[in-house]
């Protein structure tokens, strides 16, 4: 099975947040991590581009997806 990189996986996020518009939230990176088959620390890294990007955000140490409308 192959190693998944912190970019594939934030591609994938991003993909699954365009595909589902009535979300507002991420699942947690514990979630994230299981889903791809990684570590926790490389789920951060995933979220953290998206934040970088903007699409992300945290609050209340949640990840919110930014207002798409």
């Amino acid at each position: 099975e192959e190693i998944k990189t912190k970019k594939e996986i934030a591609i994938g996020i991003r993909r699954w947040i365009e595909n589902h518009p009535d979300l507002d939230q991420l699942p947690s990176e514990m979630k994230i991590a299981r889903e791809y088959k990684v570590s926790r620390m490389t789920a951060r890294r995933a979220v953290k581009i998206l934040k970088d990007e903007g699409l992300v955000y945290s609050k209340n140490q949640k990840t919110l997806i930014v207002d798409r409308r």
